[in-house]
């Protein structure tokens, strides 16, 4: 889908296209209200894929809501 290559293309090393990627998809969350689940998602994703890369993996081969307290 177009939102995920958008999200992907955060990884660049210019900064000017980083701040054009993030008005984009500041204004696609603001219109599309359908989509905001799907994008927080995948942001999500995208940070903890970065941020500590082997609990993104356990999280896609065990998917499991360990944040939900029901």
């Amino acid at each position: 889908m177009l939102l995920l290559q958008l999200l992907e293309l955060f990884d660049s090393e210019d900064p000017r296209e980083r701040d054009f990627l993030k008005t984009v998809l500041h204004r696609i969350y603001g219109k599309f209200l359908g989509l905001r689940a799907y994008i927080r998602k995948h942001i999500n994703h995208i940070f903890l894929k970065y941020v500590h890369p082997m609990w993104y993996y356990f999280m896609v081969i065990f998917p499991h809501p360990f944040h939900s307290l029901e």
